[in-house]
């Protein structure tokens, strides 16, 4: 998971640069970036069904062919348009190999799922705090940010060959299932209030956390700081994620999900309002470090609840869950992007604190439910 996060992690940082050498604006990037994840949307859609009638490995490998082609492209990005398609491929592997990852660890171990969930979010959080020093790096040595991408290739086609040297369960389901009958008319087979309320949480949480790292260096940019040094900012932010990652595994074991999630949600909003109105970078960053304390794992736990079903439809879930991941990072980037480039470079902050707060408030409705499994919603 880290190989594959942090080709898409690298971006975010790039911004700038990317943003000068193409010669757009922030809000037509935002714009790329919410076009992308129509490619994210569309893997997962499609991925839900192939998991049932390929093998693990098979689906895997497809999503790393669209990652390699989409990154050599990104090298031959001299126009708007070609790194437009070059983000969608990435975007469209990247969805394929996360539903099913995603499916396999949640139908694989369910005695340990969320710990496990969270096992995986640390290897690919990691890149949170990796792809910002690089981005520092070949500033400082004045790499071609391009090429940076072609180097991403090679683990990429290194993991291709473990794979097929990697024998692999396979859980075929027998029944026959279209995408009609499951998405329109099954959901009443298994869909309870978990679901629709992890549906919304990961829905909002996915916007937050994808366009506060996308949009962090331009924040930063927008009071003085330069790109090198606000990377550098942005990895110790993405070591918050790895280490409230590290703390959640833990604690997981004497706290519920439920509670988890309403902790951590309070304290990311208690600190991002306070961090608008802190001067001080050192405590600002103080701040921004505590707030990805809380917001961290978040993913994984509301993802861990809302597939809380009959095991034959986890893969449908999974899937339907990373739609709504990508559906928040569709609508909320670009949103933040054309705020800042029209408004404020500090609307990352004023938009985040206001859906960290909707999410303060949905995860007290989960949590007022006392037993929301049995919940069922009449469609």
């Amino acid at each position: 998971m880290f190989i594959i996060n942090i080709v898409v992690k690298t971006i975010g940082p790039l911004i700038p640069l990317i943003s000068q050498d193409l010669g757009i604006k922030f809000d037509i990037i935002g714009a790329a970036l919410s076009i992308s994840v129509l490619g994210v949307i569309a893997s997962a859609f499609i991925t839900c069904n192939l998991i049932n009638t390929l093998d693990f490995k098979i689906v895997i490998l497809i999503g790393l062919m669209f990652n390699i082609i989409g990154m050599g492209l990104i090298y031959f990005s001299k126009f708007y348009f070609i790194f437009i398609i070059a983000l969608f491929l990435i975007r469209f592997g990247e969805g394929i190999i996360n539903v099913s990852i995603l499916s396999l660890i949640r139908t694989y171990y369910e005695n340990s799922k969320t710990n496990s969930l969270l096992k995986l979010a640390i290897s690919a959080m990691i890149s949170n705090v990796v792809s910002p020093i690089l981005i520092s790096a070949i500033i400082f040595i004045n790499f071609d940010w391009k090429k940076l991408f072609i180097v991403f290739i090679i683990p990429n086609i290194l993991i291709s060959i473990y794979l097929l040297l990697l024998k692999i369960p396979v859980d075929i389901l027998n029944e026959e299932r279209t995408f009609k009958n499951f998405y329109l008319f099954s959901l009443k087979k298994w869909a309870n209030i978990n679901f629709y309320l992890s549906f919304l949480i990961i829905f909002l949480h996915s916007g937050i956390i994808q366009s506060f790292y996308t949009w962090f260096t331009v924040y930063f940019s927008n009071i003085g700081i330069k790109l090198s040094i606000s990377s550098l900012f942005l990895s110790l932010y993405g070591l918050s994620i790895v280490v409230g990652l590290s703390i959640k595994n833990k604690i997981n074991k004497f706290l519920d999900e439920k509670k988890m999630l309403l902790y951590g949600y309070a304290l990311s909003f208690i600190t991002l309002i306070s961090a608008i109105f802190i001067n001080n970078l050192f405590f600002k960053n103080l701040l921004i470090f505590l707030f990805g304390l809380g917001i961290s794992g978040n993913f994984m736990i509301a993802f861990s609840l809302g597939t809380e079903i009959d095991s034959k439809y986890i893969n449908y879930a999974s899937g339907l869950l990373v739609i709504a991941s990508n559906l928040g990072i569709l609508i909320f980037q670009y949103v933040i992007g054309f705020f800042s480039e029209n408004f404020s470079g500090n609307s990352v902050f004023y938009v985040n604190v206001i859906l960290v707060f909707m999410l303060l408030i949905i995860v007290l409705i989960l949590n007022v439910k006392k037993d929301g499994r049995k919940f069922i919603i009449r469609l």
